[in-house]
């Protein structure tokens, strides 16, 4: 059996606190950034496993709400998932 390393090309991926586009130094709220080595290098680990690498993120963590259908919840600085929200391009997830 031989295997190939499979490289794939992503995306920058951008997250902020607001629908404005603001240097990290000037908005007033924390902020996390993710960048693109450690995406790649938390996918490259375990493929697919998202929760994994937002665990890792300071004040962020991935509660489960239904293990068997993949549910669960976002909490950012102890919220509550509800008063939480992602996004991609302005949309939600």
């Amino acid at each position: 059996m031989n295997l190939k390393a499979l490289v794939a090309e992503m995306e920058a991926v951008v997250v902020s606190a607001t629908r404005s586009e603001r240097r990290v130094e000037d908005v007033p709220l924390r902020v996390e950034v993710i960048d693109e080595e450690e995406i790649a290098e938390k996918v490259a680990m375990t493929p697919g496993d998202i929760a994994m690498m937002l665990n890792e993120t300071a004040g962020l963590r991935v509660q489960s709400t239904s293990p068997s259908l993949g549910g669960a919840n976002v909490r950012i600085q102890g919220l509550l998932g509800r008063y939480s929200l992602l996004l991609t391009d302005g949309l939600p997830l």
